[in-house]
């Protein structure tokens, strides 16, 4: 009877383990055929996703430099693309590096994120749904020569938690 008892302790133990463990594991992206991707990932709402495209444009107001972002993924369905927009912007000769809180503006002011949005685009039946950063923050690593970390962290417009995060080498 001990026996018996051990061996069925060990078996549930051995599958509750099993279980928990596989809940862990994120499944790998889907590369499409119908969309090319740059085979660089980026994680948005905790979903891996391969980029179809990241860049970033630095542009002179004359009292501060202001980094336009564009950044598109596939969704994982093939059918869509998932696409962000938004500017970060510095002091003249600071570079991107810390925290930028999101400010609802459309006049950039130093250390902030303005103008944020975030598009989900079906592809076949055309379709698209655009929604605007209302709250939150971006925090920026820089690692040199264009080489960033990107952590979003923002509430959208209509009250949805939205998440990115990312590594890209954006020179």
């Amino acid at each position: 009877m001990q026996k018996l008892q051990t061996f069925v302790y060990l078996s549930c133990s051995l599958m509750i383990f099993s279980i928990s463990a596989c809940q862990n594991v994120e499944p790998n992206p889907v590369a499409c055929d119908n969309i090319q991707n740059i085979d660089s990932l980026v994680k948005i709402n905790g979903e891996s996703l391969y980029l179809a495209s990241a860049e970033y444009r630095k542009n002179d107001t004359g009292t501060l430099d202001t980094y336009e972002f564009l950044i598109s993924a596939i969704g994982s369905n093939c059918n869509q693309t998932q696409e962000l927009r938004f500017y970060l912007s510095e002091s003249i000769g600071e570079s991107l590096d810390g925290i930028y809180p999101v400010v609802e503006s459309v006049v950039f002011t130093a250390d902030t994120l303005t103008s944020g949005d975030y598009v989900i685009k079906q592809i076949d039946p055309f379709d698209f749904n655009r929604r605007y950063y209302k709250s939150g923050e971006m925090r920026v690593i820089n690692h040199g020569n264009g080489n960033l970390d990107l952590d979003l962290n923002v509430s959208l417009e209509d009250g949805e938690a939205f998440t990115l995060e990312m590594r890209f080498d954006f020179e």
